[in-house]
Order: structure tokens, then sequence, then C-alpha cells
């Protein structure tokens, strides 16, 4: 059975704002963040999502 796995990064700025970038594969770097940012402005809420 193949696994598939996922990875993010996760990062709090001062604001408390979450901002996350996934990550893929790189052939020369292993694990790379991708060119996608993802914001999670304060305050939030349950209708927020990625």
């Amino acid at each position: 059975m193949k696994k598939t796995y996922k990875s993010v990064s996760v990062y709090v700025d001062n604001d408390d704002n979450i901002i996350a970038i996934p990550q893929g594969k790189s052939k020369k770097y292993g694990l790379a963040g991708l060119d996608l940012i993802f914001e999670l402005n304060k305050p939030y809420s349950s209708l927020n999502s990625f």
C-alpha cells in the first residue's frame, strides 16, 4: 500500500496572523517550499479556511 505524506510550514507573524507555505519534493533540495502562500488573518472565525 502506497502512503502519501504532505507537508506545510506554518508561521505566525507579530500580529498573530497565520502564514502557511506548502512544501513539495525537489530533486535538488529534497523538500522545498512552493510558490504558494496562504494567510489566515486575525481575528479568526469558523468561516476562515485555506
